[in-house]
């Protein structure tokens, strides 16, 4: 059975191709910003937007996430 540095050393070997760089560059911030939009586009409860517009899912979770 293979361990998680295993894992992770095949996982670092495999992404040193200046392409493969250049695309997780490009793609990764894309799918974070995917993500957090699917996140705001969520419905949220009047308490929520009672208080702030700027209160919902995406900026919850963006808070726990620096946390």
């Amino acid at each position: 059975m293979r361990t998680v540095n295993d894992w992770l050393g095949d996982h670092a070997l495999s992404h040193q191709h200046p392409t493969n760089k250049l695309l997780h560059w490009i793609c990764v911030p894309a799918i974070v910003f995917a993500v957090m939009g699917f996140f705001w586009a969520a419905p949220v409860p009047a308490a929520f937007a009672a208080v702030s517009h700027w209160l919902n899912w995406a900026t919850l979770v963006a808070a726990a996430t620096i946390a």
